[in-house]
C-alpha cells in the first residue's frame, strides 16, 4: 500500500512539473499558425497557414498550405496565392489559436 501511494506521488509530481511552455509546445502542433523565414537576413517567406500545420518527419520543416503574404524569392508564389509547402531552416511560427 505505501509503495502504491509513493508511486502516485511521483507521478503526480511529474506529472505537475511540466511548465506551461512546454505543455503547449505539444498543443500547438496542428494548429493555424503565422510563419516567417529568413534567408541572409531578409524575409524570404510571409505566410498564414489556412489549416493545422504538420511536422515533417526525420526533418525541422513544417508542411500546410500557406495563404501567401510576401514571398520574395519565390518566382511561382505570389502575395494572396494558397500553396501548399514545406517550410524549415531560419523560420519563426507564431501559433494561432
Amino acid at each position: 500500500m505505501y509503495k502504491m501511494l509513493l508511486l502516485t506521488l511521483i507521478l503526480l509530481t511529474v506529472s505537475v512539473s511540466c511548465t506551461d511552455a512546454e505543455f503547449s509546445r505539444y498543443t500547438t502542433l496542428g494548429q493555424r499558425a503565422e510563419i516567417i523565414c529568413r534567408s541572409g537576413g531578409k524575409i524570404s517567406f510571409h505566410g498564414i497557414s489556412t489549416g493545422k500545420v504538420a511536422n515533417e518527419k526525420n526533418s525541422d520543416g513544417y508542411f500546410a498550405k500557406w495563404e501567401v503574404i510576401s514571398a520574395p524569392e519565390y518566382r511561382h508564389a505570389k502575395a494572396g496565392d494558397i500553396r501548399p509547402a514545406t517550410l524549415s531552416s531560419d523560420c519563426d511560427i507564431i501559433y494561432i489559436d
